[in-house]
């Protein structure tokens, strides 16, 4: 049996070391201490060693083990109390194939002789609440113990509070690392007062998310909210705002409130008067590891149509449970509107021009693809639209609500589908359409993941000023005509030089034509950022001036803007390109065309994305 640690002394100057006590391995004792020792009121040592709280006299005499936790194993060290009683905390980890986790862990309670050993309080890790605990408490002036643990709180961490009888349990303060600003912000809303609102998923004052305000020109940037988590308090947003016919803002979380199950909240677009409006439930909260809540709908009745999603995870995560829900501004008349059972995950609401609520879900239908539905608003009427097939060209798996174009048809993403290969065997998504009836289904677009183009799409479309369908895919932003053709890319993200990475929902357009959007990574702290498209002014070509080398051929654009040249010998023959361009800093460029058609030429200029 070889050794495993050791209690020792010695003095402040290094002299008279000496070994009070060796832990033995193998043969059923306590091994491997760890955290500080305590000197009691009693005068001896306390400390814990792999799962056990032992004691000893500061000589090395009389050790003996006071108690031996089981499963939950302190690592910090002990705090004694006011009450004369050792305070710690402990945690287990649980390893397999895939990697370790650890269980939020408890704060606990013992007698110095070993006795009365209690459990007085239990993390939950989630909803602002942290886990696990991995420091040693601390014994404030006012009698309250002070920890932290290394995770949770929405974030990094927190630090508590709670009294030796296991009450009055307060997380003061969530850690975060971004110094108080927001972090992985959700798509925006353009408000009647023509400001940006948006939330953010994590980051603030407590590490659980905030709501936000920006001008059109990125002035202005002002955390209206931090959320805190806990019962009296949401957390973790992952939905856009709505701004209701009574200028507040409304919005959810997915966490925090009485139940730990996510809210719905109001507040004022000067950042007063927040207030959660309902606290979520779980149908059955043992079985679910975390819970999706779309945004909000205000519907023609006034009320607040949303979805939730329950999911669990076994190495993969699935849902397990999904509702629609309906709640009165006020917090009242909350009703579950539709129960899915078959793991469909509804995604975000729309109020179509003859009533009716629609929406599409993640999975669900007979090939497990994903549905297009719709429901009165009272809840009846529930019929599917579209079963999504998922092979031959079709789409499945659609991430995002439908938007109701001016000529009445319903256009809207899927996140799989459409072209596949060895790389991508789930494809890599579509645009679609059909009508309200369900009738109509085309799918107008399928991405292909190569040559700049765009993949798995997530957000909502919207319809430009232009009549354009504009989305936002894995990389790009694009946009295209409502029945599929001229399908461009308008802007790809190159996660460099501050840009952000990973467009995060769908686009809002401004009132001057820019399209505003937020990505879940990049900037300059990769945090995520909040980005503007402005529309690009068209090129201008100049008078052409011709001589015997040929015909210089002119335009102005914006500089640095990269253009193709064009001609043709009328406009409807065939486009030749003839160069590419990039605009100098005086936003010109120009061409020697050196072999120009003998009768007419025709010349336009494209602008490359």
């Amino acid at each position: 049996m070889g050794q495993s640690g050791t209690v020792y002394k010695l003095n402040k100057d290094g002299s008279d070391y000496s070994v009070l006590h060796t832990f033995v391995c193998c043969n059923g004792s306590a091994i491997s201490p760890r955290g500080r020792l305590l000197e009691g009121n009693d005068r001896a040592l306390y400390g814990l060693a792999s799962g056990t709280a032992f004691k000893l006299n500061k000589d090395g005499s009389d050790y003996v083990e006071l108690h031996k936790f089981g499963d939950e194993d302190p690592r910090a060290g002990l705090t004694e109390g006011s009450d004369g009683a050792l305070y710690g905390t402990a945690y287990r980890l649980i390893c397999d194939e895939f990697g370790c986790d650890s269980t939020p862990g408890t704060v606990f309670k013992l007698s110095k002789d070993g006795s009365g050993y209690a459990v007085i309080h239990t993390f939950s890790g989630s909803g602002g609440d942290g886990a696990p605990p991995d420091t040693r408490l601390m014994k404030g002036s006012d009698g309250a113990l002070y920890g932290t643990t290394q995770s949770g709180g929405c974030g990094d961490g927190t630090l508590f509070r709670l009294n030796e009888d296991g009450n009055n349990y307060t997380v003061l303060h969530g850690f975060s690392l971004t110094g108080g600003d927001g972090s992985q912000p959700n798509p925006v809303l353009q408000a009647s007062d023509n400001k940006l609102y948006g939330t953010t998923y994590s980051g603030g004052a407590y590490g659980c998310g905030t709501v936000l305000k920006l001008n059109h020109d990125a002035n202005g940037y002002t955390i209206l909210h931090s959320f805190k988590g806990g019962a009296g308090a949401g957390s973790q947003s992952e939905a856009t705002l709505i701004e209701a016919r009574d200028g507040a803002l409304y919005g959810t979380t997915t966490a925090g409130g009485t139940n730990n199950a996510g809210t719905v909240f109001t507040l004022n677009k000067d950042g007063s008067g927040y207030a959660v409006l309902y606290s979520l439930s779980f149908s059955n909260s043992e079985s679910v590891s975390f819970r999706e809540v779309s945004g909000l709908l205000e519907g023609s009745d006034g009320a607040l149509y949303g979805t939730t999603s329950d999911f669990r995870c076994r190495i993969l995560c699935f849902p397990i449970a999904s509702t629609v829900f309906k709640l009165n501004k006020d917090g009242s008349g909350h009703k579950i509107l539709l129960s899915f059972n078959d793991g469909s995950r509804p995604n975000g609401l729309l109020q179509g021009s003859d009533g009716m609520l629609y929406g599409t879900t993640f999975y669900g239908g007979t090939n497990y693809a994903g549905t297009v539905f719709r429901l009165n608003l009272e809840g009846s009427g529930y019929t599917v639209l579209r079963t999504f097939i998922g092979t031959g060209g079709d789409g499945r798996n659609p991430s995002a609500g439908l938007v109701e174009g001016s000529d009445g048809t319903l256009y809207g993403t899927t996140f799989y589908g459409g072209i596949t290969n060895a790389n991508k065997p789930d494809g890599f998504g579509t645009v679609f359409k059909l009508n309200k009836d369900g009738s109509g289904y085309v799918v107008l677009r399928t991405f292909t993941g190569d040559a700049g183009d765009g993949s798995n799409p997530s957000g909502s479309l919207i319809e430009g000023a232009d009549g354009m369908l504009y989305g936002t895919t894995f990389g790009t932003v694009f946009k295209l005509s409502k029945d599929g053709s001229n399908y461009s890319v308008a802007h790809r993200f190159a996660s460099t030089g501050g840009e952000g990475l990973y467009p995060r929902g769908g686009l809002v357009q401004g009132s001057a034509g820019a399209l505003y959007g937020t990505t879940s990574d990049g900037g300059e702290m990769n945090f995520g950022t909040i980005f503007v498209l402005r529309p690009q002014p068209q090129p201008v070509l100049l008078p052409l001036i011709l001589s015997t080398n040929g015909v210089l051929v002119r335009f102005t654009t914006v500089p640095g803007s990269t253009h193709q040249l064009q001609r043709a010998e009328s406009l409807n023959g065939s486009w030749l390109p003839l160069a590419t361009l990039v605009a100098s800093t005086n936003g010109q460029a120009e061409f020697m065309d050196a072999t120009p058609p003998h009768s007419t030429a025709f010349y336009a200029v494209v602008r490359v994305p």
